[in-house]
């Protein structure tokens, strides 16, 4: 998703988010390996249409760099405490400290700080109708993040209204 905003705009920051976020995949198949998910599995898993359109759309605001940038703070602006507490949940009620499996969260922890000030950085030089540009994008960003968790309460909570 990042490598649009990096084309448009081939900065050493966005760069580097653009390396992390790369780097992060081999960090999520050793999260899903730790759990017991083989790799098999994994890349074989299909998700429901309903998750396929919601990242389609996130991955469709990051086709302009203003956009972009406003759908990538809107996504990483949370995820260090989001991160956070899922590894005290993971440690808590799971039992799992295993290093390997929770580096993913780890990381995120501290990753996306940077990641969301390089955003916000690039959101500060906006014009006024980027801004609003920006704004639509950042809405519509968190709009399709709930539809991913929609997706899947759908499929793994059934009973529960979504």
């Amino acid at each position: 998703m990042v490598e649009h905003i990096y084309n448009a705009n081939p900065t050493e920051d966005i760069k580097r988010n653009l390396a992390d976020e790369q780097s992060h995949i081999a960090l999520w198949e050793q999260f899903a390996l730790g759990m017991g998910i083989s790799a098999k599995e994994l890349n074989d898993y299909t998700p429901s249409q309903l998750c396929v359109d919601a990242v389609g759309k996130m991955v469709k605001l990051m086709e302009k760099p203003v956009e972009g940038a406003a759908a990538m703070y809107a996504y990483e602006a949370e995820i260090p405490t989001i991160s956070h507490t899922k590894l005290e949940g993971l440690m808590e009620f799971y039992g799992i400290n295993d290093e390997k499996t929770v580096e993913y969260f780890k990381e995120h922890e501290t990753a996306d700080i940077y990641h969301r000030e390089v955003w916000a950085a690039m959101m500060r030089n906006f014009t006024e109708q980027e801004q609003k540009d920006a704004l639509n994008s950042a809405v519509e960003c968190l709009k399709a993040q709930n539809k991913v968790l929609d997706a899947v309460c759908e499929k793994y909570m059934p009973a529960m209204s979504c």
